[in-house]
């Protein structure tokens, strides 16, 4: 029936310098100076992914949620997707894709998190992130399924903070 096919292998790809950013905000929600992965697979009619080696480095990611609780990620989302189902055509659902992460490595990332929708607001941020996992993704009729194996994470110089206040209510030099 003419189903397209296509396979590629042993993908090399770089990237320096992503920057992810709501237009009009003041700093991006996600920012990496080098983003690598190595001997990648990728099937279109199988629908699958597998990358074997993943390493994001040297960078910032933010996320912050306000007075509604709503997450500032969610602007991410197709227009008019309100978590529906895509469809292949008339009454058919899409076939599942299936993604393997199976080594992600973050080094020196930091983080910030921003609460608005309580009470006392607060901000929770760390210097840098370091984190190794592997991880799988199979989307379907239903909502996606995530597994995330072998986590190992490493935060320095967390701090949690009232708004509006100077000194941190929670400080910590290192936790893995």
């Amino acid at each position: 029936t003419g189903k397209p096919s296509l396979v590629l292998e042993k993908i090399q790809f770089a990237l320096k310098g992503l920057t992810l950013a709501r237009p009009g905000a003041e700093q991006p929600l996600l920012h990496l100076a080098s983003m690598q992965i190595a001997d990648a697979r990728f099937d279109l009619s199988g629908h699958e992914l597998v990358v074997p080696s993943l390493r994001l480095s040297h960078g910032s990611v933010a996320a912050g949620i306000d007075q509604n609780g709503k997450l500032d990620w969610q602007f991410l989302n197709r227009a008019g997707d309100a978590g529906g189902k895509d469809k292949t055509a008339e009454g058919q659902a899409a076939k599942p894709w299936h993604v393997k992460l199976n080594g992600v490595h973050v080094e020196d990332v930091s983080v910030q998190y921003r609460d608005h929708s309580r009470e006392l607001p607060f901000a929770v941020n760390a210097q840098s992130l370091g984190t190794e996992f592997s991880a799988s993704f199979d989307s379907g009729p239903e909502p996606g399924q995530v597994s995330i194996h072998d986590l190992k994470v490493s935060l320095s110089q967390i701090a949690l903070t009232a708004e509006k206040t100077e000194k941190p209510m929670l400080a910590l030099d290192h936790l893995t």
